[in-house]
C-alpha cells in the first residue's frame, strides 16, 4: 500500500469517527422526529425548569422544551414522545419527587375515547381542590393549637 493510500485511508477513518462521535454527542436531529409539541397553560408553574420531565401515569413521556409568561399565565411547551398515547382530557399539574425534590409536569387519567394529544394541542392546568382543603384543615389545626396554648397559659397563671 502506497503512502498516499495510507494517508487517504487514515483521513477517511478519521472523518467517519468524527461523524459517529457527532451523532452520539448531539442526537437532537435524529430524535426530533420522535416527539411532538403540546402547550400546557398554568396559573403557577413554580419550580418547573427547561428540561424538567413530563410524567404520565408515573412514566417519563417527555420533557419541558421551553416556557414563557403571557397574559399572567405560564405557557410551557412540552415535548412528548410520539409513542406515548395520552388522552386529550388528561389532568395536568405539577408535582415534586419529595419534600426537596425536583418539580415535574404530571399528566394523569383521561378517557382514551376522547382521542389522544397531538402536535399543536393546548392543555390547561387542572385545579385541585384537595390542596385547598388541606390548607383549610391546616389553618383549623393551627387555630386549635393556639386556643389550646392560650387555655394552658390561663391555667398556669
Amino acid at each position: 500500500m502506497s503512502r498516499e493510500s495510507r494517508i487517504g485511508m487514515f483521513a477517511f477513518i478519521g472523518i467517519v469517527v468524527i461523524g459517529l462521535i457527532g451523532l452520539f454527542l448531539n442526537p437532537i436531529e435524529r430524535l426530533r422526529d420522535q416527539y411532538f409539541r403540546v402547550d400546557a397553560v398554568f396559573d403557577d408553574a413554580g419550580g418547573i425548569l427547561d428540561e424538567s420531565p413530563v410524567l404520565y401515569a408515573g412514566v417519563c413521556v417527555g420533557r419541558v422544551h421551553s416556557f414563557e409568561v403571557k397574559d399572567g399565565k405560564a405557557i410551557l411547551t412540552l415535548q412528548i414522545k410520539k409513542k406515548a398515547l395520552i388522552p386529550k382530557d388528561c389532568t395536568v399539574g405539577t408535582s415534586s419527587t419529595g419534600v426537596v425534590g425536583d418539580t415535574y409536569v404530571k399528566l394523569s387519567g383521561g378517557n382514551p375515547g376522547a382521542g389522544y394529544l397531538q402536535s399543536g394541542d393546548v392543555i390547561y392546568e387542572t385545579k385541585s381542590d384537595r390542596m385547598d382543603k388541606i390548607i383549610a384543615k391546616a389553618q383549623k389545626l393551627i387555630e386549635s393549637a393556639e386556643t389550646t396554648k392560650d387555655s394552658i397559659d390561663k391555667m398556669r397563671n
